[in-house]
């Protein structure tokens, strides 16, 4: 279930976006905030 929500996740998301997911881990690019936002920018992260 998991694997196809992300599936459909990647192809919903511009080709740029899904090549660095390709280059780094999810993890990695979650702590970023890259997934949601598809920035580098710190500022743009959602304050939790």
């Amino acid at each position: 279930m998991v694997d196809k929500l992300i599936r459909l996740i990647l192809q919903l998301l511009p080709n740029d976006v899904v090549s660095i997911i390709n280059e780094q881990s999810l993890d990695e690019l979650d702590k970023r905030g890259w997934i949601i936002w598809g920035e580098k920018d710190d500022e743009n992260r959602p304050l939790d």
